[in-house]
């Protein structure tokens, strides 16, 4: 009787953390597709309301547009720099401590 009960609650504690898990994941992901499917939408549509989330016609126009207004290759290329920098000098001293 005892091994059912804790089986039960085993199930339990992970359906429970399960959707627990799930909900975070979406509360993190559904502003991030906002982003994205508001990026390929006419001016029109970003601004009808309600909201849709699926754009009528998809307007790639707008990153050609982006990367012909602003040096994107160039902030890309710096952010990619900075981040390997970072992550590069972060490492030499985690393995420099791990050995003091």
């Amino acid at each position: 009787m005892l091994l059912k009960t804790r089986k039960a609650n085993s199930i339990l504690i992970s359906v429970v953390s399960n959707i627990v898990l799930i909900s975070f994941s979406l509360l993190v992901a559904i502003p991030f597709l906002w982003m994205v499917t508001t990026s390929v939408k006419t001016i029109a549509e970003v601004w009808i309301f309600p909201p849709k989330w699926i754009a009528d016609k998809f307007m790639w126009v707008n990153y050609k547009n982006v990367f012909a207004a602003a040096p994107m290759v160039k902030y890309i290329l710096n952010t990619l720099f900075v981040a390997t920098s970072v992550v590069v000098i972060r490492q030499f001293f985690i393995i420099t401590a791990a050995y003091s």
